[in-house]
């Protein structure tokens, strides 16, 4: 998923295999170097995969607020070749600010994490990685290096 397609649909679409751990409430995002200081809330996740299509579209734009968010988002997506028409993708729909239950911390967790054998930085969310939101508010302005001491 990009940044982008957070920023401007407030969705997090993904392969449709992709498993997360239960009991997920918040998601938030690793971009240009450190984990970012908006840390949705997931106001809904779709277990089963959605097809990529303009008629799954036309559907989901009959619906709640939260289907009409879906379906923008597969518009764009076929509109602007994202992705291939009719492939079918997980979707996360995630609160846009503060009224939908968006967390803001303090400033952006700057990633310090270095390979122990080649002493080369790489992502901190490599693998998938998981912590808990409270740990996030801890390190906030911070380092993953506070972060990893907040218990994340």
């Amino acid at each position: 998923m990009t940044v982008g397609e957070y920023l401007t649909h407030g969705v997090y679409i993904c392969q449709p295999g992709r498993s997360f751990r239960p009991g997920l409430s918040h998601m938030g995002f690793y971009f240009e170097g450190a984990i970012q200081s908006t840390v949705a809330k997931i106001l809904d996740q779709r277990t089963n995969p959605i097809s990529f299509d303009s008629a799954t579209a036309a559907e989901l734009r009959q619906g709640s607020p939260i289907e009409q968010r879906i379906a923008e988002a597969i518009d764009v997506s076929l509109e602007g070749g994202v992705r291939p028409p009719d492939q079918t993708y997980r979707v996360f729909v995630l609160s846009r600010n503060r009224d939908e239950g968006s967390e803001e911390l303090r400033g952006v967790i700057t990633n310090a994490t270095v390979s122990s054998t080649t002493q080369k930085p790489f992502a901190w969310t490599m693998g998938q990685r998981y912590t808990r939101l409270k740990a996030l508010q801890q390190a906030a302005s911070g380092s993953t290096k506070d972060l990893e001491i907040a218990g994340g």
